[in-house]
């Protein structure tokens, strides 16, 4: 199928290193979910520690408050426009 536009909702839309991947529009696009959509690792990735095993100090804080430490947002952009910022990141890069 002919690909238009690229998004991805994760948790890890606030982090500026992760936004860096998409162009600025990504970032302008993005959209919180409501509390209700609890799915996928978008929204349980943030309770993976770096040694994969619990992030005891978020997985706190949902007990006790009952919320997530990192809200889950929604982003895209055109897939033309995705391209053209990754190919021009990898020349910059030496890539």
């Amino acid at each position: 199928p002919h690909v238009t536009r690229i998004g991805t909702g994760s948790w890890r839309n606030d982090a500026p290193h992760f936004l860096q991947v998409y162009p600025r529009s990504y970032a302008a696009s993005l959209v919180r979910y409501s509390g209700e959509h609890k799915a996928g690792l978008g929204t349980w990735g943030q309770f993976i520690a770096r040694d994969l095993g619990l992030n005891e100090s978020r997985a706190q804080l949902l007990r006790s408050e009952q919320t997530f430490a990192c809200a889950q947002s929604y982003g895209n952009c055109s897939f033309d426009e995705f391209r053209r910022h990754t190919q021009t990141a990898a020349r910059q890069a030496g890539l």
